[in-house]
């Protein structure tokens, strides 16, 4: 398989993922990179490459990579909030321009207590080097999914917004899942860029 990168080609087995790549390219790369580029589409470390393609790789200081940094991290931030107050309901969570926020619709409001706690579990869930998957569903299974296990009405609305046929991206992270509205960081990146000591 021939990969182009920053203008020149090189051979790979197939079916590697972008991680493995940047690593062939050079260590730093790949301990800075938390997310590629496959002919200009955007697509996460864990990407597995079968077909020869121009590679890019977001660097984790780049204003891309910043906004995959921040999109994971309100991920692990609804993770804790989820295993320290289970009745809470999340609805989205994105990216802004100096960082991210998520909406929760919790039994009691949070106080400043409470977000000691939630960064202090976000902390701890980063130790715990918790694989992250990626899957899809389609539409009506996965309204079907927030209706009837995770029991959120925020999900199914924003789902059902979604036009009939269309497949729904998933995120994964040990008992927390959510909808994936953009490339996050994939286990290999978040581990070599350091990201849970940034946190």
């Amino acid at each position: 398989m021939l990969v182009k990168y920053n203008g020149e080609n090189k051979e790979y087995d197939s079916n590697i993922n972008m991680f493995e790549i940047a690593k062939g390219i050079s260590n730093s790369l790949a301990k800075k990179s938390v997310g590629a580029k496959v002919d200009g589409k955007n697509v996460d470390m864990s990407y597995v490459l079968d077909h020869d393609a121009e590679v890019e790789f977001i660097d984790i200081d780049s204003p891309e990579g910043e906004d995959i940094v921040r999109h994971s991290t309100a991920h692990l931030m609804a993770q804790a909030v989820l295993r320290l107050y289970p009745e809470t309901k999340v609805t989205i969570g994105p990216v802004i321009e100096n960082g991210f926020y998520y909406d929760f619709d919790p039994v009691e409001q949070f106080t400043e207590e409470d977000l000691e706690k939630i960064e202090a579990e976000m902390k701890r869930i980063v130790k715990e080097n918790i694989k992250l998957e990626k899957y899809v569903l389609p539409r009506d299974e996965a309204i079907d999914y927030f209706r009837d296990v995770d029991k959120n009405k925020y999900k199914v609305e924003i789902v059902e917004g979604i036009p009939q046929g269309e497949q729904v991206s998933f995120y994964k992270q040990g008992d927390f899942t959510d909808l994936l509205g953009s490339s996050g960081l994939s286990q290999d990146s978040a581990d070599a860029s350091g990201f849970g000591s940034r946190l």
